[in-house]
């Protein structure tokens, strides 16, 4: 995760994603028994893999490429998107 956040704001933006990860993984894994006995072992696992693939295909079409660019190029074309 360090690698995508700019210096100034490294270390709490990666504390930030990691307890944002940590939360998530608790929650799937506190509502996983509760889920499989009112719905099906089958549903669980479907619904928790459309989370996944919602995620797959968000980071596919909203992220940019940033092979080969420096973090002033990723930089500016962050910018440019709030603009």
């Amino acid at each position: 995760m360090s690698e995508v956040f700019p210096l100034e704001i490294r270390g709490l933006a990666c504390g930030i994603c990691a307890g944002f990860s940590y939360l998530l993984n608790f929650c799937f894994t506190k509502t996983y028994l509760s889920m499989t006995s009112m719905f099906g072992l089958a549903f669980t696992i479907y619904l928790y893999s459309m989370t996944g693939v919602v995620g797959i295909l968000y980071i596919y079409f909203c992220m940019p490429e940033t092979e080969n660019k420096t973090l002033h190029q990723i930089q500016q074309y962050f910018l440019r998107q709030r603009r």
